[in-house]
């Protein structure tokens, strides 16, 4: 947001999104939108299940999002889980807070929706074949997941939000444009690249405030990601 920007780079866009997430300006969403992973990412297939379009990350510690309110998010919980779903020319992409270090006990999640757009095919810096990917986030919601995590979220007024019941869905999508939002201003495009590989998804190394602040998100990375490659997720929201 003008306020922070959830990474994520941790965003997008597969075959073409999440960019996405965060990981932002785009264009034409809805002209030749990939029908599955192998059309969305072309070369980069190399086994017949790649045209699932549902991806987590594992485990992993709970950085998210980076910036001046960070202390706000990591209060959730120490780890968190990345997921994305494509379908068509949309995309969801969530951020799962967990209470404890093996994810099994889940407070809260935060999900984005949008549109993408795949473009050209691109090659990184180190040689290997990506796809440019577009992830248009145009929608933001939060939702507790526990009675601990909503009596604290509630006694905090989190967003302004002043009743945060367990297991309802908050828009906050308007909330992003106020002054003290935690989150970047919706909507907004995350410019990324994606590339599929012996079974793993990757995005672009981005910014890592890219979801968190009204940074420079539309410079598309020009290398994938250090991290861990997503995996295919049966979850679907």
């Amino acid at each position: 947001m003008s306020k922070y920007e959830n990474r994520d780079s941790e965003f997008l866009n597969f075959i073409a999104v999440s960019a996405a997430v965060l990981g932002l300006s785009l264009a034409n969403c809805g002209k030749e939108a990939p029908q599955n992973v192998e059309k969305a990412v072309g070369n980069s297939v190399t086994e017949p299940d790649l045209a699932l379009n549902r991806w987590q990350t594992n485990c992993q510690s709970n950085d998210y999002p980076k910036g001046a309110f960070k202390n706000s998010f990591s209060a959730l919980g120490p780890k968190i889980k990345r997921y994305y779903q494509f379908s068509g020319n949309g995309f969801k992409e969530s951020v799962r807070f967990y209470s404890d270090e093996s994810c099994a006990d889940p407070v809260a999640e935060l999900q984005y929706e949008g549109d993408f757009d795949v473009r050209a095919k691109v090659k990184t810096d180190t040689g290997s074949d990506a796809r440019e990917v577009d992830l248009n986030y145009t929608r933001v919601y939060m939702i507790s997941l526990s009675d601990v995590t909503s009596k604290s979220l509630s006694d905090s007024q989190f967003f302004g939000v002043t009743m945060w019941d367990k297991g309802i869905r908050q828009d906050l999508t308007d909330r992003t444009n106020e002054p003290r939002s935690l989150l970047r201003s919706f909507p907004f495009t995350r410019n990324d690249i994606v590339q599929v590989k012996s079974g793993a998804l990757y995005f672009g190394k981005t910014n890592p405030e890219a979801l968190s602040s009204d940074l420079d998100s539309k410079k598309r990375p020009s290398h994938l990601s250090d991290q861990e490659g997503l995996h295919h997720s049966n979850r679907s929201w």
